[in-house]
């Protein structure tokens, strides 16, 4: 029973693995790489973190600007920056987590977690809460179990 089992299994794990792979936000390992190291800093709440997140976040954007997972993690840090009072210019550490945003959304719309950090960097720069709303909801929609996104 148990090999019969494991017979199913094993060739669907391998489907998803290969649709997950080729499902890969960026072709570029490299810029994956700076991206998974920037999410292990993006959320200790730790001001050198956060920056070095950010810089990280730079590098990921600088190898592949079509990343749109980093560009909407990188809009997300602009907020972390600005609620901490870790910014010298508040107004172009804001436009800039708004344009980081728009350009994630153009490329990467239909990715939840995209949709999120989206909605999380609009409406709390106040650039367009229903807007929010409405990428939350979608976010939802496209991944009912998605924790960030409740």
């Amino acid at each position: 029973m148990a090999i019969n089992v494991a017979g199913v299994i094993e060739p669907t794990l391998q489907a998803a693995e290969i649709r997950r792979s080729a499902e890969q936000p960026t072709n570029d390992l490299t810029a994956y790489d700076l991206y998974l190291r920037a999410l292990a800093l993006a959320f200790s709440w730790e001001k050198d973190a956060i920056i070095g997140a950010r810089d990280l976040l730079g590098q990921a954007i600088e190898r592949d600007p079509r990343y749109g997972l980093a560009l909407a993690l990188a809009a997300r840090i602009n907020v972390d920056l600005h609620v901490s009072g870790w910014t010298d210019i508040p107004e172009t550490n804001r436009r800039n987590g708004i344009d980081l945003t728009r350009r994630a959304l153009g490329i990467a719309g239909g990715e939840p977690e995209v949709l999120a950090y989206a909605a999380y960097v609009l409406a709390y720069f106040r650039e367009d809460i229903y807007g929010a709303i409405e990428l939350v909801e979608r976010a939802l929609e496209l991944n009912p179990s998605f924790a960030r996104g409740w």
